[in-house]
């Protein structure tokens, strides 16, 4: 399947070079547009969500969509605030956030709406407005009731919202409610037999479980998505869920290389631009280095974060 994403990621480059290599037009533009969306989506995963790569498609698709007045910009907007958000750009992904929230009321569309509540309640979220981001996240859960889609998968906004809901219920002060709607997200992914879905569930989600210092359950999910991902493997899940799996053992009393593992992941999600959950990464360190003993560099990692 890596290969399938990473040759899907070539064949939508080559057909967008030829498209390119054709004198401007309303067509060029109308058949480019769904091409650079693809490649974007693609590159999510094999790039990551914040990736110079995939902001890059995504900025160029929006190009296109205002020059074509096409109807995808919602869409694309969406995208680049939650590359913003995960780039550790809060203050832009709001903007973004609040103009794609703008469009979507203008447009009278529900599911534009949802997803516009979506990033505006990642974006309320990573900002620390945590009471308005529970309101706009219990919105979307609303709407993506799974009886509403008789058969049909949750789109991937229903997922997030019960996972970044469980976040925002945890730091306001509920860790039971927190635990129940990220095992919710879990359990949806599974009974749609979505692999993406589930090891970014038990990756991300389970962020939930660390913070309650429940290690068995952290190191669990991060192993159980790490060999999960092993046929894909997308780098953003192999770094969130290992560095998972390092702290969570680390804390349990084995610490044999986890420290290691853990930078080589924030290596990885540097890599990515993946910048807004650095804090926390390098506090898992900090803590496996004091585990192990390593008192001075935990000091150092605490000031770097």
């Amino acid at each position: 399947k890596r290969r399938a994403y990473h040759e899907g990621e070539q064949h939508y480059r080559n057909a967008i070079a030829i498209l390119q290599s054709l004198p401007e037009s309303l067509d060029r533009d109308n058949r480019e547009l769904p091409l650079q969306v693809a490649l974007g989506n693609v590159m999510q995963w094999t790039r990551g969500w914040s990736a110079a790569e995939t902001v890059e498609a995504y900025t160029r698709a929006g190009v296109v969509a205002d020059r074509s007045g096409a109807a995808d910009s919602i869409n694309i907007l969406t995208e680049l605030c939650r590359a913003a958000n995960l780039r550790g750009e809060p203050r832009a992904g709001l903007a973004l956030a609040d103009q794609t929230l703008a469009i979507a009321n203008r447009n009278g569309s529900r599911p534009a709406l949802i997803a516009a509540q979506q990033v505006e309640g990642f974006s309320r979220f990573m900002l620390g407005d945590l009471p308005r981001a529970r309101q706009l996240f219990m919105q979307v859960m609303e709407y993506f009731s799974e009886e509403d889609f008789r058969g049909e998968p949750m789109p991937d906004d229903g997922c997030y919202a019960y996972i970044f809901a469980g976040y925002t219920e945890r730091f306001l002060g509920y860790p039971e409610r927190a635990v129940r709607l990220v095992n919710e997200a879990l359990s949806i992914a599974r009974r749609q037999n979505n692999p993406f879905l589930t090891v970014f569930a038990l990756a991300v989600g389970s962020f939930v479980y660390d913070l309650r210092r429940d290690y068995r359950r952290s190191f669990e999910a991060g192993d159980e998505a790490v060999r999960l991902n092993i046929v894909s493997g997308f780098p953003f899940i192999n770094a969130m869920g290992g560095n998972r799996r390092a702290w969570a053992r680390a804390q349990m009393g084995d610490v044999g290389g986890a420290a290691d593992q853990i930078r080589a992941g924030l290596t990885e999600l540097s890599g990515m631009n993946f910048n807004g959950s650095r804090a926390w990464a390098l506090v898992e360190l900090a803590e496996t280095q004091a585990v192990a003993g390593a008192y001075d560099e935990a000091l150092v990692t605490v000031e770097q974060a």
